[in-house]
């Protein structure tokens, strides 16, 4: 499966860096992918089980997952994702922060300081912002 999304290009992005950036992500692709999520279940053992994924092309540095993978109740257990290939590192070392996003349909992981970390940040904030008008137009 094969689909892309045009990505805004906003003036929020203040940076060279990050403007040179936006010239060249002018578009998102989506690649479906099959992950394998190791977590600990009620009793403690190991469960590991196959869900699918989004990623993006190998120079983009973002997941997106079911919001139902991951549970948030009583577990203190770290859940690991074991994704087919690697995202793009941000360093030398074998690893580089992420942050979990936990708006919308579907939970983004993103490599912090990457385009895709703002990309995911700022649609985090577009939803937040547009909650309430959504609301009233869902009910009319």
């Amino acid at each position: 499966m094969f689909r892309n999304v045009p990505r805004l290009i906003s003036s929020a992005c203040h940076t060279t860096t990050k403007s040179r950036a936006i010239q060249s992500h002018t578009k998102r692709f989506f690649h479906e992918a099959t992950a394998e999520l190791v977590n600990r279940d009620a009793k403690g053992n190991l469960v590991e089980k196959k869900v699918p994924i989004i990623i993006g092309n190998s120079d983009e540095a973002y997941i997106l997952i079911d919001p139902g993978h991951f549970g948030f109740g009583s577990s203190t257990s770290y859940p690991r994702l074991y994704i087919p290939g690697q995202l793009p590192r941000q360093g030398d070392g074998n690893i580089s922060p992420a942050t979990m996003f936990l708006s919308g349909k579907m939970q983004e992981i993103a490599l912090d300081g990457t385009f895709d970390a703002w990309f995911a940040e700022q649609a985090s904030l577009s939803a937040k912002r547009l909650e309430r008008v959504l609301e009233q137009l869902r009910d009319m």
